[in-house]
């Protein structure tokens, strides 16, 4: 390289690294860091200074060379890397602040006629991978997130320059550390990890917005409260295996029971976390609406977005029979059949598929099968029969672990006939099993238990709102025994008394329990009293 065209590029140097310097001191004067922040500002003001630093060991005063330069600038490749460090910082705050002024940047070209450019006409070799990550974290950067990323980066590129022209030393000229190579895999490590935090951050809030919280924790719950080796059939049927596809996970709580429109918040929620594509649908409506929590209207209509937009989704809706809004709501679409119609529009014509699982109750049923393509499976008990059994009989060994084997196996058959396969019936008339019951007792509760669903939420309610007129019974019985005996009676002795009765001509020996133990004693004497 000539020695005037040398002398040209190094004062383009200087011009160069008096713009970086001006709006490094731009951005510390408007931006302030908050308390939180004290420890980020502290590392900025550390780069800031090692950059004022450098450039004035090398000889830049004022945005010119003083006449005691550096003697690596002497070198044409160290001088040009030198350069590229400097626009990668300017580009640092440029582009990821968008900051109102526009800085001029000198270009190769200009550089060697000393005229000064415009920083969108900067290039070098590194501009793609450099930029492009740059871009990628300057679409969404805020707060912190967007603070760290500019400080880290502009420490690793002040490391640089201080690598390549040491202050206090003569320079490595022919070093590896000049290279491309030597920076920018730290580079794209800060923009892959702060992508991620983007990411996270986004999500979210978008979460947030949609008005819903995850339902993990429940889901791993339900999985480890499954008994193995049930209900395994269902996923060789035919018409199971024909919508078959990821799973996705709604559970519905006891706030969110009266909404179903809660299960399409969710699924929103879940398809933006697999697909980037849903992901920008839900931000960019996000950021063209005002209100803090989406309504639902934009649920729909994001969720009918999605639905267009996201290829072969399968939503799942199980157990809507049990949603409180199952026969209210005097609007359409504050009802069930309202909501299966906005579900049904919303994915016409498009790849996506939906079951719903449910009682066979008749408003549902209803507008599910006028829809034009609709694969019905129903669930019959001889289907879940052995599945009821297994389940029933885990039931009875936990809670007749005293019986014998044949007792608990009679009993285990027994219940499953009653249950009509429905499990939830199973699993609310599991308290009527005691151990202390004889077989008789045993199999007389099961044969008093009623059929169906409804008989059972009102075996529960009735038994929450007033004991029962047996337990009521009994209760009286224990208190005037034990409030009128010539002395303290041992719990079999009241036991046995409890049994005297003005009715039988004989002694109700058969009603006797098996044992008299503490549980026995806790749960028949001591309760209902």
């Amino acid at each position: 390289m000539e020695p005037v065209e040398l002398a040209v590029r190094i004062t383009g140097l200087a011009g160069l690294f008096s713009t970086c310097l001006e709006i490094v001191e731009k951005v510390d004067s408007y931006r302030g860091f908050k308390r939180d922040s004290q420890s980020l500002n502290a590392q900025f003001q550390a780069h800031k200074c090692r950059f004022e630093q450098w450039g004035s060991a090398i000889g830049i005063n004022r945005g010119t060379l003083s006449g005691a330069q550096h003697p690596a600038l002497n070198d044409p490749q160290t001088l040009s890397t030198a350069r590229e460090l400097l626009s990668l910082i300017h580009k640092t705050y440029a582009d990821a602040d968008g900051a109102a002024t526009q800085l001029s940047l000198p270009t190769n070209a200009n550089l060697a006629k000393g005229e000064p450019s415009t920083a969108n006409h900067v290039q070098h070799r590194w501009d793609a991978p450099a930029g492009s990550a740059r871009r990628r974290i300057a679409w969404s950067l805020r707060g912190k997130v967007r603070r760290t990323a500019q400080v880290e980066e502009f420490g690793i590129l002040v490391q640089h320059l201080h690598n390549i022209i040491p202050p206090n030393g003569p320079g490595r000229l022919h070093d590896d550390s000049i290279h491309e190579n030597a920076w920018n895999p730290e580079l794209r490590q800060i923009a892959a990890k702060l992508d991620e935090e983007i990411a996270a951050e986004t999500r979210r809030d978008l979460r947030s917005w949609l008005g819903r919280h995850s339902p993990n924790d429940r889901y791993i719950e339900s999985v480890q409260k499954r008994l193995s080796g049930t209900c395994d059939w269902i996923l060789s049927r035919p018409a199971f295996r024909e919508w078959l596809s990821l799973d996705l996970f709604l559970s519905s709580d006891f706030e969110t029971r009266n909404d179903p429109y809660a299960a399409i918040q969710s699924w929103i929620a879940q398809v933006m976390t697999r697909d980037d594509g849903a992901l920008n649908l839900v931000r960019k409506r996000w950021l063209a609406q005002n209100e803090q929590v989406a309504t639902r209207a934009t649920i729909i209509q994001l969720f009918q977005d999605i639905a267009q937009a996201v290829p072969s989704c399968t939503f799942i809706l199980d157990g809507l029979d049990e949603c409180a809004w199952m026969g209210g709501g005097q609007n359409r679409i504050d009802s069930v059949p309202g909501f299966l119609e906005a579900i049904t529009r919303a994915v016409t014509g498009s790849t996506a598929r939906g079951m719903v699982v449910s009682r066979n109750e008749p408003e549902i049923r209803d507008v599910i099968g006028d829809a034009r393509t609709c694969l019905r499976l129903e669930i019959l008990t001889e289907d879940v029969l052995s599945d009821t059994v297994q389940y029933f009989r885990s039931i009875v060994a936990r809670k007749l672990h005293k019986k014998d084997d044949t007792t608990k196996d009679d009993i285990a058959q027994r219940m499953p006939d009653h249950s009509n396969g429905q499990f939830l019936w199973l699993k609310l008339h599991e308290d009527s099993l005691r151990s202390w019951k004889n077989k008789k007792q045993l199999e007389d509760a099961i044969d008093k238990t009623p059929p169906g669903l409804e008989h059972a939420y009102e075996r529960n309610w009735s038994r929450i709102s007033r004991p029962p007129e047996w337990e009521r019974t009994r209760a009286f019985l224990l208190l005037r025994w034990a409030a009128f005996a010539l002395r303290p009676l041992a719990a079999a002795e009241i036991t046995e008394a409890v049994l005297v009765n003005d009715v039988d001509d004989e002694y109700p020996s058969a009603e006797l329990p098996d044992r008299v133990d503490d549980e026995y004693t806790d749960s028949e004497i001591l309760y209902p009293c």
